[in-house]
């Protein structure tokens, strides 16, 4: 891979150093390509760990919604905030995305405008401290009781099951198991 197009994921990691690149940017080409000296290695070192994190928080960050706005919270280890919203507005075209990384909150706009607010995601949207749609009032009703029945539907469980068929004859036939039902294995 060319040096100049490792720089741009590269400049991103934390540990970034310009004259680290300077020194790469002055080898033999075929060296550094090939990562034969240990700054290149480095460098492409740096490169894998920053695209390998914008990966993570692609596929790994879950957004909420609120009104037009995607909000979510994100834990960065490299500066690739500017590339994951960029990501969610080319996902989610009509809405505004707010991401929350080390106590600031990125905005981006329906016409791609960015700002940094340093507050958290819920006080930048007017939530509070927990989101609106909370299950702890489920949670503390249906799931107190450590008794499996109380927790299970059966009658759902039995009408939405299916029937076990066997093939013989290369024909199905149902199994008659002398009127057990499926719920009673459980």
């Amino acid at each position: 891979m060319d040096c100049r197009s490792l720089l741009f994921f590269a400049r991103r990691h934390r540990d970034f150093n310009m004259r680290l690149y300077r020194k790469v940017l002055s080898q033999n080409r075929e060296l550094t390509d090939s990562c034969a000296t240990p700054e290149s290695k480095k460098l492409h070192r740096m490169y894998s760990s920053v695209s390998r994190c914008l990966c993570k928080a692609q596929g790994f960050t879950r957004l909420d919604v609120s009104g037009k706005t995607l909000y979510g919270l994100v834990d960065l280890e490299h500066d690739v905030m500017d590339l994951l919203l960029s990501h969610f507005r080319r996902r989610y075209p009509g809405y505004e995305i707010a991401l929350e990384n080390k106590k600031k909150t990125h905005v981006i706009d329906v016409y791609g405008g960015v700002k940094v607010h340093d507050m958290g995601v819920n006080s930048y949207l007017g939530l509070g401290t927990t989101p609106p749609d909370s299950i702890d009032p489920l949670f503390s009703t249906y799931y107190v009781s450590q008794n499996i029945r109380e927790r299970r539907n059966t009658k759902l469980m039995d009408k939405m099951m299916p029937k076990l068929h066997s093939r013989r004859n290369h024909v199905e036939h149902l199994v008659n198991n002398a009127g057990v039902k499926i719920t009673d294995y459980l």
